[in-house]
């Protein structure tokens, strides 16, 4: 079990797979609040005050002793992370392999993730079939919605129902979270 409580918000979720750990000081601060902090130019760790992500050796190493540990939710945690990692820096493979389980576990970043790989064929072959069933396990993040609506638009994995798939296409662009909307046509989420 992952013990620490997000030092800002005093909440976790232990299968949000957003979460980030400092690299420093290996605490873990939970996505809303990083994003919170970005957005007031805070990028520094509420408890060691260092950057974030001052060094991404140490923030992959620290990931792989987590998974080493024998606790199964603290290991899908940070291959959660890690695969995430990996994704943002375009290592599509290793993206791969680390999203893969804590995805089929309830990780809902980490199946949002693991569809675009999936869906776009990074990291191997494209298998739409798989990307449908990460889309449908992150339905709440508004580009999983986005881009089955595509599929459905195209046929790619489903049958084809172009009606259907502009209707999940809006939605996935006007699915306002707390903070956040899908942009189309950037095909990122923009913090507002």
């Amino acid at each position: 079990m992952i013990d620490d409580l997000c030092p800002i918000c005093f909440d976790h979720d232990e299968k949000c797979g957003n979460c980030v750990m400092c690299s420093k000081c290996g605490h873990f601060i939970c996505g809303y609040c990083v994003v919170k902090s970005y957005k007031n130019n805070i990028e520094s760790c509420p408890q060691c005050r260092e950057p974030y992500f001052e060094n991404n050796e140490r923030y992959i190493s620290n990931l792989h002793y987590l998974i080493k540990k024998n606790d199964p939710v603290t290991s899908l945690f940070a291959k959660a992370n890690l695969g995430s990692f990996y994704y943002g820096i375009k290592k599509w493979y290793l993206s791969r392999e680390f999203l893969k389980e804590p995805a089929l576990n309830g990780f809902k970043g980490a199946a949002n993730n693991l569809g675009k790989l999936y869906f776009h064929g990074y990291g191997g072959n494209k298998d739409f079939h798989l990307a449908k069933k990460m889309f449908m396990s992150s339905i709440e993040i508004p580009s999983s919605v986005f881009l089955l609506g595509l599929m459905y638009q195209n046929g790619q994995g489903v049958k084809k129902n172009y009606k259907y798939g502009k209707i999940l296409k809006r939605i996935g662009i006007n699915i306002v979270g707390v903070n956040r909307i899908f942009h189309c046509k950037t095909g990122k989420t923009i913090f507002i």
